[in-house]
């Protein structure tokens, strides 16, 4: 795939950073090296492969898949850095909203 600093650009606005120009070049390079890792990893295929681990022969230990009761929203956000009648409040992901 190819990247370009348009592309670092348009991926740093989605996730809401700024970048300066030395910034850019290097997470294009960046960027570029964990694309091809992924391309890597596509090409890959474990259809013929036994697994390493398995549980034949082990002990398998389950539990009851049991709820625990729920924390009181007030005591959930507690630690946020902003809340709002007991929910979290984030910055908007969606432009003009």
């Amino acid at each position: 795939m190819n990247v370009d600093p348009a592309l670092v650009r348009h991926v740093a606005r989605l996730a809401g950073l700024t970048l300066n120009d030395d910034q850019v070049g290097g997470l294009a390079v960046e960027l570029r090296e964990i694309l091809t890792h992924f391309e890597t990893l596509g090409t890959w295929s474990a259809g013929h492969e036994e697994p390493e681990i398995g549980t034949e022969g082990g002990c398998r230990v389950e539990r009851e898949d049991d709820p625990d009761p729920a924390l009181p929203n007030e005591s959930g956000t507690l630690g946020s850095p902003a809340s709002a009648r007991g929910h979290f409040r984030v910055p908007p992901t969606i432009q003009g909203r």
